[in-house]
């Protein structure tokens, strides 16, 4: 068996980590979850009062823009390469997913 004092260790080298930022993650995973988890339930009766197309834009467009405050300070170059080589690409996808949900929404409609 290996001594601790051993080089050849992981910890001997300085590479152990310490519990607290175990527990921090698996605190903010326990948080995700919960968030989650009632989403669903908030979803179910939001629903009787506004669209799903506004629905989901009231749920992914500030997610979409803290996501990006937190991405440009330390992807800033990435970010903007991306968005003037692949600029058209990342533009269709939201407003193809509004066309195709508009879609699915007015034929429920005209079958009901």
């Amino acid at each position: 068996m290996a001594d601790s004092s051993d080089s050849s260790t992981p910890c001997a080298r300085g590479n152990c980590r310490s519990t607290g930022g175990a527990t921090l993650w698996t605190s903010l995973l326990i948080l995700v979850t919960l968030v989650w988890g009632n989403s669903f339930i908030a979803i179910k009766h939001i629903v009787e009062y506004v669209t799903p197309l506004e629905l989901v834009t009231v749920r992914f467009v500030p997610v979409a823009l803290t996501f990006a405050v937190m991405l440009l300070p330390t992807r800033r170059r990435q970010v903007w390469q991306m968005i003037r080589t692949e600029g058209w690409r990342l533009a269709s996808v939201p407003v193809g997913a509004a066309l195709r949900i508009r879609h699915i929404i007015f034929d429920e409609r005209r079958q009901t």
